[in-house]
């Protein structure tokens, strides 16, 4: 008795698949069947060596593609983590400087007392940062040359921008202010001009 066949299947043709390829295959065959019939049948019509030749290269593409996209997320991770290392390493250098202080070096400075430091930051007046862990001061309210409280003033204008965005604000120059940072407008007297900028640089 002759053996069942499917039609034009010849049984060395058969290829047993893995369940994941076999349910991709069949993806691939329902979108193709979602055109027009007509367009359905011209690939029917195609010779079966033409029609698995154009179904590799448009798998090929894809995957190209989709190695591109993998890469492309790779590296942007790299980027990301070497920026951050970037940033921790100047951070690190500020509070080697003393631009950023402890707190006791803060108070210190300032002869300020841990409730009064506390007040002042609760009243957004002045401003905290962290390299990693521990917490810091900016040094500029230290400064003898800029008026702490024109300074606290500007700070509480800024609002509740995260600390290291206040002082980028703080330490970035600006057109605004004749391409100087807001701490030399201030040094230069112009007060005025660093409250407006500030209150601009708040609402962005």
């Amino acid at each position: 008795m002759a053996k069942a066949t499917h039609t034009h299947v010849r049984e060395a043709d058969v290829v047993f698949l893995d369940p994941e390829s076999e349910g991709a295959l069949r993806s691939a065959v329902g979108a193709a069947s979602m055109f027009s019939q007509k367009a359905t049948q011209r690939l029917l019509d195609l010779p079966d060596a033409a029609l698995g030749r154009l179904m590799k290269n448009g798998l090929s593409q894809i995957s190209g593609l989709v190695v591109q996209v993998q890469f492309g997320r790779s590296r942007a991770a790299v980027d990301i983590k070497a920026f951050e290392a970037r940033a921790e390493q100047s951070r690190k250098e500020l509070v080697e400087s003393r631009d950023i202080l402890s707190s006791d070096q803060f108070i210190n400075a300032l002869g300020l007392t841990r409730q009064a430091l506390s007040k002042a930051v609760l009243a957004k007046r002045m401003f905290t940062i962290n390299v990693g862990t521990k917490v810091f001061y900016p040094a500029f309210y230290t400064w003898p040359d800029i008026d702490r409280k024109k300074v606290e003033e500007i700070t509480k204008l800024l609002g509740d921008l995260p600390g290291w965005t206040k002082w980028q604000f703080f330490t970035t120059a600006k057109g605004s202010l004749d391409k100087a940072t807001p701490l030399e407008a201030l040094k230069r007297g112009k007060f005025e001009e660093v409250k407006k900028a500030a209150a601009a640089f708040a609402e962005r």
